[in-house]
């Protein structure tokens, strides 16, 4: 049975947001998860570009905070997933998206939009949102 491009997105999102709340702290994952509800507002608002942008700003290069386990995840589905940019030099996903043509940043954004619908189920599934835990239940 052949999967579709949708279940291969669930499958991956789930997978991302698996490995967020195991990697993470329980600020780490709520964080992850308001993200993820977060990030299609600021693409559509001022591109994917600037949403990436943020999300490197806000890791402040630790890569060990929620904001870069989202922006590796993005990296690694349109790279090596999807395979909208061909790896080269660094690899890293801001370096291939503004070194690329329009015809694949609208693709990369159409992807990353598609994907979010995923994560954020998913991360309000698994992590949930703060308000909606009892007081004082850990993850």
């Amino acid at each position: 049975m052949s999967s579709t491009l949708s279940l291969e997105r669930a499958r991956f999102a789930l997978g991302e947001v698996n490995r967020a709340k195991e990697q993470l702290d329980e600020a780490g994952a709520d964080d992850y998860a308001a993200l993820c509800r977060r990030l299609p507002a600021m693409i559509v608002g001022n591109g994917l570009g600037q949403a990436l942008a943020y999300l490197l700003a806000d890791d402040e290069g630790e890569h060990k905070k929620a904001s870069w386990r989202l922006y590796d995840g993005l990296s690694q589905w349109l790279i090596h997933k999807r395979r909208i940019y061909s790896v080269n030099g660094s690899g890293d996903l801001m370096d291939v998206l503004v070194s690329g043509d329009r015809q694949s940043y609208v693709h990369a954004q159409r992807e990353c939009m598609e994907l979010l619908v995923w994560l954020k189920r998913f991360a309000d599934a698994r992590i949930g949102k703060p308000a909606q835990r009892p007081e004082g239940e850990r993850l």
